[in-house]
């Protein structure tokens, strides 16, 4: 990532103020006096990039009132009427686009970003169309649509990954985290290795940003291991429902089965399986059972020789209407059956609409959303207006030449609603058919059942004619109910078998990839890493004349990877502004024997000692480090120029720092001296009149 320009627009009671600079590659320092507005460049910047979360707020009131109230000129202020910041930024595909955030404006909201593709700031933007995205509010860091984060994050070429959190399942690791680790602003900036971490329910925070900027195989590792362990619970419970669900149909139908272990095991199979059914004093496999009693019915059916011919006619048009209707009643069952089956089909089909529908109409409130953050202000745009031209233009997707009345967006919005709200009540009533198709497949087999013993008590009536008896007809009856409800319970434990044998699949695979992750935390590429980040920092930390201590003794702590002597951690107290988060048992929160100056030399290392392992090591640093007033603390002339001298080292880094230098020549040229860089000057004052 490089910051090509920078450009702030403040329109006042007494004209339009502003400031202009461009930023080179290598080394940009952002010279002015003190209260002269370097900070102000800074975090202009920042609120530009979305990130002001790291400046400790949201929106523009983390910026000074020279941007957003009233402009002090000489002895008068001035009331700002509008005021905005556009920032020209590039990939490392060469991709450029200028981000346009206004400050304050009665037209349009400060979450507002608009994204104008091209160098709009240094070059020339034929037809320009800003793209509108919005920031803090649901949906900015997932919305490829118009969420500034989530777009950011494809310009940026970053793939952030999710991360366990602290109450839910799994978090997104947002932007701003990162950016904390190489934007250090002034005030809080320095009071940590990384200190302005916004807040955002993730487990670990730090070590989660260190591990993505410098690609730790830890990172994916962990949570490899997170989602494997949160399978595993699955494929438990889930295997236990199966197994409870066998259990009804062993119970339900007197049956022993045998074969299906308590807890998942990786080789099940259902030929293992054992079912069997009680036959006397010896149990018999449910097949064999089975067979029984088809050679019972064969031998009843035997019988059934005797004429019929003798019975009385009557009777026997009794019987043929009874078994008609038993089959009337089949074919009537089966077609229920049929449309039941036709009706669930549908139900998914509208399901599938309707899920289509309410993104469109997702996609469509994203839309309205991004007007309204103009458009409750009657900004142009917002009222059909061209923002360029001022000519009037239609709130449609349609072609102007059509006779085709558009629909604007909130129509298209209340139409879509209309559309989801039908398909709701379409699904509503397929349900509701459905229910009353179970009802009357429940009726139908009650029916078939009262018709099957009319079918029977004829067939006693008959049986003078023939070898039957009354209680042959009714166990041969019997016998074929219970091969009905036997066959239907073989059907569910095939079923339910190989749902238990697919989950003996996943169990075997989630354990071979358990077995595959590394057994330590840190694999042996991750300690090569924090192994090379360990010795560039004790450089860097002799350098740059850090003397609290041997700086050959220090050593990166590779459960904090914070700098660590002999067990204590090397930082600075901050008092009351001590960031609760990176306390730990590992990393004493004492005080060491640094002084102030001496810690802000270690910090200097470590982000520098971060981004060079990160380079050298195939990492995810972005390649920009900005820094705000590092040489505070009555910082050595030597120093200030050991760290601007390393920044000179690398090649593939952009870095802008903004210091005041004690406001003495002198002092500049010392810490500059045999430093190649980029010069801004702010003056004695950032907004200047244009």
């Amino acid at each position: 990532m490089k910051i090509d320009a920078l450009k702030l627009e403040v329109t006042t009671t007494d004209g339009d103020y502003g400031f202009f600079c461009e930023f080179s590659e290598g080394l940009n320092i952002v010279r002015g006096n003190n209260s002269s507005g370097k900070s102000t460049l800074l975090n202009s910047m920042i609120y530009a990039l979305g990130m002001e979360e790291i400046l400790g707020g949201k929106g523009e009131k983390v910026l000074p009132y020279s941007l957003k109230d009233y402009l002090p000129v000489e002895e008068d202020k001035h009331p700002i009427v509008n005021s905005l910041v556009r920032l020209q930024i590039q990939n490392d595909k060469g991709r450029v686009i200028t981000l346009n955030r206004p400050i304050k404006s009665d037209e349009k909201s400060s979450k507002l970003i608009e994204i104008i593709e091209g160098p709009y700031l240094t070059g020339t933007v034929e037809n320009v169309s800003p793209k509108p995205t919005f920031v803090h509010d649901p949906g900015a860091a997932k919305s490829e649509q118009a969420g500034f984060y989530r777009i950011l994050e494809g310009f940026l070429g970053m793939k952030l990954p999710a991360v366990p959190g602290t109450t839910a399942k799994e978090v997104t690791l947002y932007l701003q985290t990162l950016f904390s680790a190489f934007i250090i602003e002034q005030k809080r900036g320095w009071t940590d290795y990384l200190a302005n971490i916004p807040f955002y329910g993730i487990r670990n925070t730090r070590n989660k940003v260190v591990e993505y900027l410098l690609n730790l195989d830890v990172f994916e590792n962990e949570r490899e291991r997170n989602n494997l362990n949160y399978e595993a619970v699955e494929i438990n419970q889930k295997w236990e429902a199966e197994r409870y669900k066998v259990k009804l149909v062993e119970d339900n139908n007197n049956l022993s089965i045998e074969g299906i272990p308590i807890k998942p095991v990786v080789d099940f199979s259902s030929s293992l399986l054992s079912v069997n059914k009680l036959y006397g004093d010896d149990q018999l496999s449910l097949e064999n059972y089975i067979g029984t009693l088809v050679g019972k019915i064969e031998a009843i059916e035997r019988k059934q020789k005797g004429d019929y011919s003798a019975a009385p006619e009557e009777m026997v048009k009794r019987m043929e209407e009874a078994v008609d209707e038993v089959s009337r009643l089949n074919s009537l069952h089966e077609s229920i059956v049929s449309e039941v089956h036709l009706n669930k089909s549908l139900l998914k089909e509208y399901a599938s609409t309707k899920e289509s529908l309410t993104k469109d109409l997702s996609e469509n409130k994203v839309a309205r959303k991004l007007r309204e953050l103009g458009a409750e202000y009657s900004l142009k745009v917002a009222n059909d207006h061209c923002p360029t031209c001022l000519q009037h233009v239609d709130d449609s997707l349609l072609l102007a030449d059509t006779n085709i009345q558009p629909m604007n967006i909130n129509e298209n919005i209340t139409y879509l609603e209309k559309q989801v709200k039908m398909l709701e009540r379409y699904m509503s009533g397929i349900d509701n058919l459905i229910s009353k198709q179970n009802r009357q497949l429940s009726q139908i087999q009650d029916e078939l059942k009262d018709k099957k013993s009319e079918v029977l008590g004829i067939r006693r009536d008959m049986s003078s004619v023939s070898e039957l008896s009354e209680a042959d007809l009714r166990n041969q009856l019997r016998y074929e109910d219970e091969i009905e409800q036997l066959e239907k319970a073989d059907s569910e434990i095939t079923n339910l078998t190989g749902e238990l044998t697919l989950i003996s699949k996943r169990f075997k695979k989630n354990k071979k990839n358990r077995a595959a992750l590394p057994k330590s935390y840190l694999s042996k590429n991750d300690n090569s890493k924090l192994k090379f980040m360990e010795s560039v920092f004790k450089k860097m930390a002799g350098d740059f004349g850090y003397q609290s201590a041997d700086t050959r003794e220090i050593e990166i702590n590779y459960d904090t990877y914070s700098p660590f002597l002999s067990g204590i951690a090397l930082r600075e107290i901050s008092n009351s502004n001590e960031n609760e988060e990176s306390k730990s048992d590992t990393d004493a929160n004492i005080k060491a024997d640094s002084s102030a100056s001496d810690f802000v030399r270690l910090i200097w290392a470590y982000l520098l000692a971060m981004y060079q392992t990160s380079a050298e090591k195939k990492g995810n640093h972005p390649g920009l480090i900005a820094f705000d007033e590092p040489g505070q603390h009555s910082m050595r002339d030597s120093s200030v120029n050991a760290l601007f001298k390393s920044l000179n080292d690398y090649s593939g880094l952009q870095s802008i720092v903004a210091a005041s230098f004690d406001e003495n020549d002198s002092v500049f040229d010392k810490e500059t001296e045999g430093v190649t860089y980029n010069l801004i000057e702010v003056g004695e004052k950032l907004i200047k009149q244009l």
